[in-house]
């Protein structure tokens, strides 16, 4: 099995973030990185948003 590379995003996006995980407006902001995630080492950078949104 090969190594996995790693591959840092950065997003101007306001994510929330509490106990039962990260939630955010844009669904693509999860569904993307999640995705990567299988191929890439994935960091994701965000805003943080005391907020709490909508969308897990």
């Amino acid at each position: 099995m090969s190594k996995k590379e790693d591959l840092v995003i950065i997003n101007n996006e306001k994510v929330f973030a509490d106990s039962s995980g990260f939630h955010c407006d844009n669904l693509d902001l999860k569904v993307v990185p999640e995705e990567l995630n299988k191929h890439f080492n994935v960091q994701y950078i965000v805003r943080k948003s005391k907020k709490k949104v909508v969308k897990k």
